[in-house]
């Protein structure tokens, strides 16, 4: 049991020297970020030897543990991107650039956004052109299947002809 309160505190402290180090993320070199990765192993480790430890409680008292193990182990885990992300962030970005940075890409933003409005402006036109063709198509349609039907009749019309003309010849 003392084993785990040590092991907790230990933690804890390795935790809350992580997190000044993060909030300080601008002072520091690649070196003082290498050694918040080295305190970050050792939490882990820590975090090791109390699973390790809970696992030799009876298993009605591992609960609360267990529980605690959980938090820390997701603690550890967002310090771990945290530091991550402040280690890949350019440290020697200045305000001013990420301001021009950020007028650059609102310039970009904007030429899409003209590039996306004519590219609705031609679809407009092009559906206001398509329209009255397509209903010209759909009258043309129609009279196409008229003269179809109109076609049929005068086959069977010159079929009942052909009848007629064959009867009377033999006649």
């Amino acid at each position: 049991m003392n084993d785990l309160k040590e092991n907790e505190s230990e933690f804890e402290n390795i935790v809350k020297e992580i997190e000044l180090g993060i909030k300080d993320h601008r002072k520091y070199k690649k070196v003082e970020i290498e050694s918040l990765n080295n305190l970050i192993d050792r939490g882990k480790q820590i975090l090791k030897s109390y699973k390790l430890d809970i696992r030799e409680l009876p298993k009605t008292k591992q609960k609360p543990f267990q529980d605690k193990l959980n938090k820390y182990e997701e603690h550890i885990k967002t310090l771990e991107n945290s530091l991550n992300w402040v280690d890949n962030k350019n440290l020697t970005t200045t305000t001013n650039e990420y301001q021009k940075m950020m007028v650059e890409s609102k310039e970009i933003q904007q030429k899409d956004l003209k590039t996306v409005g004519k590219l609705l402006n031609k679809i407009n036109e092009i559906n206001n052109i398509g329209s009255p063709v397509l209903n010209e198509m759909a009258k043309q349609e129609e009279q196409m299947k008229r003269i179809d039907s109109n076609m049929e009749k005068v086959d069977n019309n010159l079929k009942m002809g052909n009848k007629y003309l064959n009867a009377i010849e033999r006649r």
